[in-house]
C-alpha cells in the first residue's frame, strides 16, 4: 500500500510469512548498518533498532537522503 499526501509518503508492506518479514526486517538493518539493540527513544535519535511493544516485536528507524524510516517486525 503506498499513501501520499502533503508532501509525505507512506508504504506499508506486509510479507506474505512470518520468514519474508525477518528477511525483509534483517535486510534493512544490514543495508542501513544497524545494530540490533541500538535502542528506540526518540531522545537517542536515529538510527535504533530494539523491541518494541513487547519482547518479540522489533522496530529499527534511520534517516538518510531520501527521509525517514521506521521498520517495525511483529511477531504475535
Amino acid at each position: 500500500m503506498r499513501c501520499e499526501t502533503a508532501g509525505v509518503t507512506v508504504h506499508h508492506e506486509q510479507p506474505a510469512t512470518a520468514e519474508a518479514m525477518d528477511r525483509s526486517y534483517d535486510g534493512h538493518l544490514a543495508s542501513e548498518e544497524i545494530q540490533r539493540g541500538e535502542g528506540t527513544t526518540c531522545e537517542r535519535g536515529a538510527p535504533a533498532e530494539g523491541t518494541w511493544n513487547g519482547s518479540r516485536s522489533r522496530v529499527a528507524r534511520w534517516t538518510n537522503d531520501v527521509g525517514a524510516w521506521a521498520v517495525w517486525r511483529h511477531a504475535a
